[in-house]
């Protein structure tokens, strides 16, 4: 059984997926802007909790709907479908875009 990542680097089935899912604006915006920005991002800390934002809230969300059309497929975190976080030297985070998914995109000619 193929797992999320074999449906990631499929990329003609993954640029279906995304085509099929029928992205909110907001979603599709969101995706944009972590396209936008080749170093990700910004994630803030308050108080030791990460503060998520709507771009990862909207991640969360394509990433539901991934699942769905994979029938189940999924990684622990939805979110995980489009991107990851990555600490920087200074201690900040960043939501950084998956390569896979940036071909997918580039593939659609979405932005």
């Amino acid at each position: 059984m193929k797992d999320f990542i074999d449906h990631l680097m499929d990329i003609q089935s993954f640029v279906k997926a995304l085509e099929s899912i029928q992205l909110k604006p907001k979603e599709k915006a969101d995706l944009g802007e972590l396209y936008a920005s080749k170093r990700g991002v910004s994630v803030t800390r308050d108080k030791g909790n990460r503060v998520h934002g709507d771009t990862i809230y909207s991640c969360s969300q394509i990433g539901k709907n991934l699942t769905a059309y994979f029938n189940g497929i999924r990684p622990e975190d939805l979110m995980m479908w489009v991107g990851f976080i990555e600490t920087r030297s200074d201690g900040s985070e960043a939501w950084i875009m998956r390569p896979e998914v940036r071909s997918a995109i580039m593939t659609l000619r979405w932005f």
